[in-house]
């Protein structure tokens, strides 16, 4: 478990400034051959862009598994997603 390959983190921004916040999600980011499931009501769109994929939960339903063009309405990365 040291030093496993996924790393679960649930809303770890919560209770934080946003400054702790950015150091932090940069660390994160910045981890080696490890997948990051980042599980969270809200999210900042400097640091979105850097995760592959976003899964959004309606209701209990996955309604979007896709990568972060739904979070950002970036019409470019959706369109290439669309080729």
């Amino acid at each position: 478990y040291k030093n496993g390959n996924v790393l679960l983190v649930d809303e770890p921004f919560s209770s934080i400034d946003k400054k702790t916040q950015e150091q932090i999600e940069k660390m994160l980011l910045s981890l080696e051959d490890k997948t990051i499931l980042n599980i969270s009501h809200s999210y900042d769109e400097n640091f979105i862009r850097q995760y592959d994929y976003v899964i959004h939960f309606e209701k209990g339903i996955v309604r979007v598994f896709d990568s972060k063009s739904y979070c950002l309405n970036d019409k470019e990365d959706a369109n290439d997603k669309n080729k």
